[in-house]
């Protein structure tokens, strides 16, 4: 595989995403999602004690654990634990507190190497574009890189066959790259009608500019990656467990609001809302 920024760009250009390979095994992927799942089987208060944020007035700087639940008006219906270099300090207190026990140990000394990796892969991708888009590589890299990137450990709760586990959206903030799912489901496109399931070619991890990117990298050809999950069958990892996603995000400026509405609308080919 050719990550060159001609591959890139056609790669974008054709189906909104770029495969890039990744150096991570599967096996080490698969046992960090492991510790994930069994640090959610901690009691809720205690899981509770892991909520942070970088800006606490921000909900969307989450830096430890979250829970979102259609009932309460949400999306979609999942917890997730957003990992960042500033996570262990701003939760210098429970890690004290659990000291010991292997639930959070285990999780976090996994979370800590798969970021440092998957980091060093995604900066690979943005060096590549930077040669030809002077400025983003300091964006992402030089800039509070310690809040700016995330890795996202996400469970998906159970909604039946051909039910929408995340629905249609654009990512806010500047790119991602999905690192490893559980299971099939993950589509991307340019909008509702070019979505098509991604299928890996071996050991790879998926680029997606992100709602932002284009503005970001100065170039209104990398168009934001319009994506969704959807789970295809019955065979459930667990009476809980849907699917689980390990996915690293980055952005630019946390200050910038995209709205709801911004994110979960897709846009035509002329940059205008699909009706």
């Amino acid at each position: 595989m050719n990550l060159t920024y001609q591959g890139i760009l056609s790669d974008v250009r054709r189906q909104n995403y770029v495969e890039v390979p990744l150096p991570i095994t599967k096996e080490r992927l698969d046992e960090a999602a492991q510790y994930f799942l069994d640090f959610l089987t901690l009691p809720q208060q205690v899981k509770d004690t892991f909520r942070v944020f970088v800006n606490k007035d921000d909900p969307r700087t989450a830096a430890g654990y979250v829970s979102k639940k259609r009932a309460e008006g949400e999306s979609d219906d999942k917890e997730y634990f957003n990992y960042r270099k500033i996570s262990e300090l701003l939760l210098q207190n429970p890690l004290r507190k659990n000291r010991g026990n292997q639930k959070v140990e285990n999780f976090f000394n996994s979370a800590k190497n798969i970021f440092g990796e998957a980091s060093e892969v995604l900066e690979q991708v943005i060096s590549t574009l930077d040669q030809y888009h002077p400025g983003i590589h300091a964006k992402i890299f030089s800039q509070n890189a310690e809040k700016l990137l995330c890795l996202r450990f996400v469970k998906y709760n159970p909604v039946g066959k051909g039910e929408f586990l995340a629905k249609a959206h654009y990512d806010s903030g500047s790119c991602a790259l999905a690192l490893a799912e559980s299971a099939p489901g993950l589509r991307a496109g340019k909008n509702g009608q070019s979505l098509k399931e991604i299928v890996r070619s071996g050991n790879t991890g998926i680029f997606m500019p992100a709602f932002t990117f284009a503005e970001d990298i100065c170039s209104e050809e990398f168009t934001a990656t319009w994506h969704d999950v959807v789970q295809k069958s019955e065979d459930l990892l667990s009476e809980t467990v849907a699917r689980w996603a390990l996915i690293l995000f980055a952005d630019t400026n946390p200050e910038r609001n995209s709205s709801y509405d911004d994110t979960h609308t897709a846009k035509t080919e002329g940059g205008q809302h699909e009706s």
